[in-house]
């Protein structure tokens, strides 16, 4: 085995040319077949996935998880409000139920629209299958 000082390297093995084949033969040819594997050394390779079937969260849940909490947050307080001061400001509860319901209502428009959207073209894809099935 060749000392520290045959390639340039130190006590711990580490190479600074990266060509002393005693000690790091092994990751060098690792290095070469990854190259010819994926084309170069700056290609990224894929993480493998830590569980097989990780549930994304969407970004609909999110806003509606948050509406909801806002929602339920700002009635406890109105209700908090009413018992100290005999009254809420309506002003303010009409504007926010206003907001909080008209962004409901544009994800619930989204959603149909998607919705409608691949359905037409799942059946254009069958209605293509279908012929060319037919002319076969």
């Amino acid at each position: 085995m060749a000392g520290p000082d045959a390639c340039g390297g130190n006590y711990y093995g580490r190479c600074r040319r990266g060509v002393c084949a005693d000690t790091h033969g092994r990751r060098n040819l690792r290095k070469e077949r990854q190259k010819m594997r994926y084309g170069s050394r700056n290609y990224r390779r894929r993480r493998p996935a830590t569980r097989a079937a990780r549930k994304k969260h969407k970004t609909m849940d999110v806003v509606l998880v948050v509406v909801g909490v806002l929602l339920i947050a700002f009635t406890l307080k109105m209700i908090h409000v009413f018992e100290t001061t005999g009254a809420i400001p309506d002003t303010l509860c009409t504007c926010v139920f206003a907001a909080l319901s008209g962004e409901c209502g544009i994800m619930g428009w989204i959603k149909v629209t998607k919705d409608k959207y691949t359905d037409r073209k799942w059946q254009q894809e069958d209605r293509e299958r279908e012929v060319k099935e037919n002319d076969v």
